[in-house]
């Protein structure tokens, strides 16, 4: 059995939103029995400069492009039903189809996944050996988010350097992975990668081989989460979308709870980025 998913320009913006599409696309897959290796995925283009006619980031035609190219077109590859880069363009749909004007995203996608227990991203295993290689066996990450828009949703460096420094006190490499905004410049205290705060390939493959990733909501983080990879989450609250009491509630985690059938060593920390609380976090799940 094989299938077709759609992920529709004209709706949808190139970031890493596309995870909530591709969790659905797994959900459809299992549905109607579509095996490993037999899903394609295509990228619709959309009406202006190839996407949607907007005003929301990404901004600019060279920044969406980028993005398309680096997070979107390739993430395809992690998701065992597909296997493979998705597809820029319209294609001739397989008998099972969906997607074409829809618009998947939000919280409560995401929760619908976790509930259905759809935990199904995987890293190419060469690229998982490649970051032990470059980092060793014994290294967490922290993700960075610092894009210029809704800032109050933006990582406190202050805080996750004190981190880092314990960490680092009992035998930890730590990687800050930056904001792929900006990935290229030097972040005082902090060993970064570049390469994987641009593109996903990369950062999945941090992700699956690290002891623990560290980071607020995100896109990225998400993906760190649907992958089964481990994972302190903190700052879930914010006054901005959709990290709002009630967008949270809304999707049915209410404030304080965990994710539905969250894998091990998986956990949110509802407060504030603070130091003292992620360690000791780290500690009682480490």
């Amino acid at each position: 059995m094989t299938g077709t998913a759609y992920y529709d320009l004209s709706k949808n913006p190139p970031s890493f939103n596309f995870v909530d599409f591709l969790l659905v696309a797994e959900s459809w897959c299992i549905a109607r029995g579509i095996g490993a290796g037999n899903l394609t995925v295509a990228v619709l283009p959309g009406p202006r400069d190839g996407f949607r006619n907007d005003a929301l980031p990404p901004y600019g035609k060279e920044e969406r492009m980028r993005w398309l190219e680096n997070i979107v077109l390739p993430m395809p590859i992690l998701l065992p039903s597909c296997g493979r880069p998705a597809i820029l363009g319209d294609i001739p749909p397989e008998r099972q189809h969906f997607g074409r004007g829809e618009y998947p995203i939000g919280l409560r996608i995401l929760t619908r996944a976790a509930r259905e227990n759809i935990y199904p991203f995987r890293a190419p295993p060469d690229l998982v050996a490649a970051a032990r290689a470059k980092y060793g066996e014994k290294y967490v990450t922290i993700t960075e988010r610092n894009t210029g828009w809704w800032i109050e949703r933006t990582t406190n460096l202050e805080e996750w350097r004190i981190v880092a420094r314990e960490l680092e006190k009992v035998g930890y490499r730590v990687v800050l992975i930056p904001d792929g905004t900006k990935a290229d410049r030097p972040i005082d205290g902090f060993t970064t990668d570049p390469e994987a705060g641009c593109k996903v390939l990369p950062r999945a493959a941090l992700y699956a081989g690290a002891a623990m990733n560290f980071g607020i909501p995100s896109g990225p983080m998400w993906l760190a989460m649907f992958m089964g990879a481990p994972l302190i989450m903190c700052k879930m609250l914010t006054n901005e979308p959709p990290t709002m009491t009630g967008s949270f509630t809304a999707a049915g985690i209410p404030p304080g709870s965990q994710m539905p059938n969250a894998r091990p060593r998986q956990r949110f920390l509802w407060g504030p980025e603070r130091a003292a609380d992620i360690l000791d976090a780290f500690a009682h799940i480490a």
